[in-house]
């Protein structure tokens, strides 16, 4: 069987997330930025794996998303982000 890939995150959605996105929000709350990382990723990335029968709660990571998934990660910050009062940086 031929298995199509999807091409993981970009470099360029990374840069935003880690170069504006992570600082912007986590400074408007008053954490650091790898702590929002954290957080986020338990919030939105949460997936459960079987192994052996048994199921495991586990964190995806970013390096791992898709360029679509990538889009809808931030998105998801971002929504959950205004819904703190926090605004985008023009």
């Amino acid at each position: 069987m031929i298995q199509i890939r999807e091409s993981t995150r970009s470099d360029e959605q990374n840069k935003r997330l880690w170069g504006y996105l992570y600082p912007s929000v986590a400074n408007h709350l008053a954490i650091m930025p790898d702590e929002l990382h954290t957080l986020m990723g338990y919030k939105f990335l949460r997936d459960i794996r079987e192994v052996n029968g048994e199921s495991f709660e586990y964190i995806k990571s970013t390096t791992k998303l898709s360029v679509l998934e990538m889009a809808e990660y931030q998105r998801n910050v971002e929504i959950w982000a205004t819904e703190l009062n926090w605004s985008p940086d023009v």
